[in-house]
């Protein structure tokens, strides 16, 4: 294994707080799981996997009010990219997504990378770290709340991505990680910089590279 110089989160800067995928808000107010996916909640935690409950379609009242975006973030954590930035990532060498098609959306597809790092299955709880403890650590998950014993999510999941590896041959990576706040998983969007270059020279909307101290990341812009 090479180490990755994908080690950026892919995280919204601006979330559309009126578009969601799996959730839709009630006559109440409340922010609940739309009624399609409900049968894919593990009935421990409540869980879903994504990649299941999707084959069961997306519902169509999903609007997009900037449909001129190459980029859309979700209220639920989901990735929304136009149809021209999906195929020019999809394009590149070492880049994998896998696409769900958006009712009377034509333009755009929800989209999750390929290639994902899971969790391992043993984490022991977590706990507050400062930066420095995190570096020094060297342990790049951080486990909040319980594991379920039925499906085997953690209620919580975050990660120091300084310390993930993948195969040097994976240019785009999707790091799974957990909200307690959320059935589906929160994906941190991770590129190298080869595929940040080529993202560059296309000037998408609602994108914006990120270049730090390790490497380069691909985040969502504000408009």
């Amino acid at each position: 294994m090479t180490k990755s110089l994908m080690q950026n989160s892919f995280d919204p800067k601006e979330i559309r707080w009126d578009l969601a995928i799996f959730y839709r808000w009630d006559k109440h107010g409340k922010f609940v799981l739309r009624p399609r996916y409900q049968t894919f909640a593990c009935p421990t935690c409540g869980k879903i996997d994504p990649k299941a409950a999707l084959e069961a379609g997306i519902d169509a009242d999903i609007e997009l009010k900037e449909p001129n975006l190459d980029a859309i973030p979700t209220t639920d954590e989901q990735t929304i990219l136009s149809m021209r930035c999906y195929e020019a990532l999809t394009s590149l060498a070492g880049v994998k997504l896998e696409s769900w098609r958006i009712p009377k959306q034509s333009n755009h597809v929800l989209v999750l990378p390929g290639n994902l790092v899971l969790p391992p299955s043993n984490l022991a709880a977590g706990k507050k770290m400062s930066p420095r403890e995190v570096v020094e650590s060297k342990i790049p998950y951080r486990r909040h709340g319980e594991k379920c014993k039925r499906c085997g999510r953690y209620e919580g999941l975050t990660i120091s991505s300084g310390f993930i590896e993948v195969a040097e041959s994976i240019q785009l990576a999707g790091l799974w990680l957990e909200r307690s706040t959320l059935a589906v998983p929160y994906i941190a969007w991770m590129i190298s910089n080869r595929v940040a270059e080529s993202l560059e020279k296309n000037r998408f909307r609602g994108i914006r590279i990120e270049k730090s101290y390790y490497a380069t990341g691909l985040t969502l812009a504000q408009t």
